[in-house]
């Protein structure tokens, strides 16, 4: 009876040391096949222009029109009576 519950609990680390292995694989197989279609990707796109989109996180406030030294076409005028 005991050498019947040792084989059985073997046979579950072989079947459990399997099942894991074929996952890695999968996953193995599914990263390197994305990593190809994304670097296809990036090569057919062209990028946008990263030289405007740096200047306008420099200073959010300013492109609200809340910062000092904001232009004064965003700041609201006086109404006339």
């Amino acid at each position: 009876m005991a050498d019947e519950t040792r084989r059985d609990g073997m046979q579950r680390v072989r079947v459990g040391l399997t099942g894991l292995a074929v996952v890695l694989l999968i996953v193995m197989l599914a990263t390197a096949v994305l990593r190809t279609v994304d670097q296809q990707a990036v090569g057919n796109v062209s990028r946008p222009n990263v030289d405007n989109a740096d200047k306008s996180k420099d200073e959010p406030l300013a492109d609200l029109g809340v910062a000092p030294g904001a232009p004064a076409e965003n700041s609201a005028q006086p109404l006339a009576k």
